[in-house]
């Protein structure tokens, strides 16, 4: 999002791997706070743009595949879709 942004790209006091990152770092933020608040879509949403950033961010140099995978099972779990072998269950 705040890549995304002309003043911000323009004005040359970030580059990009730092605007990722921070653009990771409050979507996992966000999806935190709206699973506490049981808003499991909005943070459903969040872990599928997430997954998206992946290659992205790979061709930066960031390495976010571990959090946005983790951050998608916990949004999936609390949205009670994850399967489970039975025997676990």
């Amino acid at each position: 999002m705040l890549g995304h942004t002309l003043p911000i790209r323009s004005a040359g006091t970030f580059n990009k791997p730092e605007t990722r990152l921070a653009e990771v770092k409050s979507m996992l933020l966000s999806s935190n706070v709206y699973r506490f608040h049981q808003a499991t879509q909005e943070s459903l949403n969040i872990a599928t743009m997430l997954n998206g950033l992946i290659s992205p961010s790979s061709e930066l140099g960031l390495v976010i595949d571990a959090a946005a995978k983790s951050e998608a099972a916990n949004a999936l779990w609390d949205h009670q879709e994850m399967v489970c072998p039975k025997a676990a269950c």
